[in-house]
This record gives structure tokens, C-alpha cells and sequence, in this order.
């Protein structure tokens, strides 16, 4: 074990009594005329299916928001170009808790743990594909009309982090949902 880090049990002792950090990406990308949204695609932590969802993870103990979301989107996807500021502010925070997925019209869902997600729309630039042998299994860049009708193949609680985060950062008159 290397220094700074939990034992197995410690760590489990920490997800079941505090919520964990996290940071969560909802990739941007515009073409001519329209925004799409970049999603990956994962094995669920609810049943043997896979799910889209967003990029992202816990923060380490010392480390910037910025180096959090750098360090999760070049862990999930190589080619990726991006650029943040020294100390990107969050669009949109989703909860996410370890209970019954009815929730998930409000918050999210994961049933591992109770974490915080300080949630960004992140333009990302280059050619990005998913890191061969991570968690992601594929790389789809979704249109808004393609978000509204993915539904039930989104992890619980992303319908609702991109809908906040296109109703924040991005004009419409309408949400997609």
C-alpha cells in the first residue's frame, strides 16, 4: 500500500459513512450547426447491462478540481484535447446515493457509494476514443434528441445531470427532457 492510502477496510468503512467527492464530465463537442454530447459507455453497477454515462470519478486527497478532470477524462479517453481554466468552477452538482433508483428523476444512483458530483460540460477537442482496456467501453457523441431518448440506457441520474448542464450552459428555449 503506498503512502496516503486506505486499506481495503478503511476505504470501505469510508463509503459507508461519508459521501466521496467526485468530479463528472459531460464532454461537449460543436459541429456546424449543433452540440453534441459525449458519453461513455460501461458496465452498470445495478445489473449485467451496459449504461451511458458520464466521464468521471472520485478527487484525490490534495488534488485541484482541474487536475481531477484532467486526470479523468485522459484516463477514459486518449486523443482528447482540452482546455480549463486554472480553477474550473463546477455547472451543475449531482448527489448521487446508494439506494432505490426511483430516485434518479432527482438525483442519481450509485449503488456503491453516496457521493457529490461536481458536474462540468467540458468542450473536448482532438479525436477522442475510450482508453483501451478501461472502464469505457465505447465513445458516442449524442445530439440532444438523441439524449431525450436514450432513457433507460443512461446510469440513473445522467438524464438529469445533462439536462441541467445544457439548461445552464447552453441556449434552448425548452429542456430536452
Amino acid at each position: 500500500m503506498a503512502s496516503g492510502e486506505l486499506s481495503a477496510e478503511d476505504f470501505a468503512r469510508v463509503l459507508a459513512t461519508m459521501p466521496i467527492p467526485a468530479v463528472d464530465v459531460v464532454a461537449l463537442r460543436r459541429d456546424a450547426d449543433e452540440e453534441r454530447f459525449g458519453l461513455v459507455l460501461r458496465e452498470s453497477p445495478f445489473e449485467q447491462r451496459l449504461v451511458w454515462t458520464q466521464i468521471g470519478g472520485r478527487i484525490r486527497h490534495g488534488e485541484t478540481l482541474r487536475d481531477a478532470l484532467l486526470r479523468h477524462i485522459h484516463g477514459t479517453l486518449v486523443g482528447a484535447v482540452v482546455e480549463l481554466e486554472d480553477d474550473p468552477q463546477p455547472d451543475y452538482v449531482l448527489q448521487f446515493f446508494p439506494t432505490d433508483p426511483r430516485i434518479a428523476p432527482t438525483y442519481g444512483v450509485d449503488p456503491r457509494k453516496h457521493s457529490v458530483g461536481l458536474s462540468f460540460l467540458v468542450e473536448i477537442g482532438g479525436e477522442p476514443d475510450v482508453v483501451p482496456g478501461g472502464e469505457g467501453l465505447e465513445l458516442r457523441w449524442f445530439t440532444r434528441a438523441e439524449l431525450a431518448a436514450a432513457g433507460q440506457d443512461l446510469w440513473p441520474g445522467t438524464g438529469r445531470a445533462v439536462e441541467q448542464l445544457i439548461a445552464r450552459r447552453l441556449p434552448t428555449t425548452k429542456g430536452i427532457w
